[in-house]
C-alpha cells in the first residue's frame, strides 16, 4: 500500500524554489496585466450602468456594451482566479498577488522558514522567519549557512 505524503507544506530547497521563478514571473505579469484589464473594465462598468440605471431599453447599444463588458469582466476574474490557484497548486505561499511577493516554505536546520521572492528578482536572493515578513529578510547567503535560525530571526 502507497504511503500517502506527509501532511503539511511542501518544503522546497532553494534550487526548487528557483526553477520554478520562470513559471511565476510569467504567470504573475499574465495576473497584473488581467487585474488591469479589469480594473479599466470595472471604471467602464460604472458608467454603463449609470446609464443602464436611467432607464435605457434592452436595445439599446450601451446596454449591449454593459452586457458584453461584463462578461469580459467575469472572464478576467476567472483568469486571476486560475492563476492564483496555479499557484497555490505549485507550493508556493503567496504574500501578494498584485505585489509578485512569493514565499516558499524550507528548513533551516529544524526550523520551518520561508524563502522570499518578488517579482523582478532574477532569482530567490532572501529568506526570512515564518514571523518575520518581508521587512525581516535575509540574504540567502546566511540561509545556505549550517547555523539555524538565531532568536532575533524568529521574529
Amino acid at each position: 500500500m502507497a504511503q500517502s505524503p506527509a501532511p503539511g507544506p511542501r518544503l522546497f530547497t532553494v534550487e526548487e524554489a528557483n526553477a520554478l521563478v520562470p513559471l511565476l514571473e510569467e504567470r504573475l505579469e499574465r495576473f497584473r496585466r488581467s487585474g488591469e484589464e479589469l480594473q479599466a473594465a470595472r471604471d467602464e462598468l460604472s458608467v454603463f450602468r449609470l446609464v443602464a440605471s436611467s432607464g435605457s431599453s434592452e436595445d439599446n447599444p450601451d446596454q449591449k456594451s454593459l452586457e458584453k463588458l461584463e462578461r469580459r469582466a467575469r472572464r478576467l476574474a476567472a483568469a486571476m482566479a486560475r492563476i492564483q490557484h496555479e499557484i497555490l497548486a505549485a507550493g508556493c505561499a503567496p504574500k501578494s498577488f498584485a505585489n509578485g511577493l512569493i514565499d516558499f516554505f524550507a528548513l533551516k536546520g529544524d526550523r520551518l522558514v520561508f524563502l522570499c521572492w518578488k517579482l523582478g528578482e532574477a532569482e530567490v536572493s532572501h529568506w526570512h522567519a515564518l514571523e518575520g515578513g518581508y521587512a525581516g529578510r535575509r540574504p540567502i547567503g546566511t540561509f545556505l549557512d549550517d547555523a539555524p535560525p538565531d532568536r532575533a530571526e524568529r521574529g
